[in-house]
């Protein structure tokens, strides 16, 4: 018989399908997708992480060259910028939330947040 994980997100009780602890991630039964994470400062990093990883060519596709010279002319930094970037919008990329995550399974028990990203 298959164990039944259960979370709690929002204080909403979710049945879990899936875990992947590679991604951190697990996908309830009704489908949602949520990214989690044990405090909001691993949330940060991760966002950071994500930013500094990319190739110089590829940031300034997305921020563009004229918000680049424009940083460059006010003494703002790479770092600046992804610093003031919203958490929620960076992880949370179906409704921009961050939620409230428990779970009393021994794999999830970790984890305070959890940002839906399908």
């Amino acid at each position: 018989m298959e164990e039944r994980i259960v979370c709690w997100i929002d204080e909403i009780e979710n049945e879990v399908d899936e875990i992947n602890l590679d991604d951190d991630v697990i996908i309830t039964k009704d489908g949602n997708e949520y990214r989690l994470f044990q405090c909001r400062e691993d949330a940060e990093a991760a966002v950071r992480d994500y930013w500094n990883e990319m190739s110089d060519e590829y940031l300034i596709a997305i921020i563009g060259a004229k918000e680049m010279l424009r940083m460059l002319r006010l003494g703002e930094s790479l770092d600046d910028w992804i610093e003031a970037l919203d958490v929620e919008d960076e992880l949370a990329h179906y409704d921009g939330l961050e939620h409230t995550f428990e779970s009393e399974h021994e794999e999830l028990s970790a984890y305070e947040l959890a940002y839906r990203t399908q």
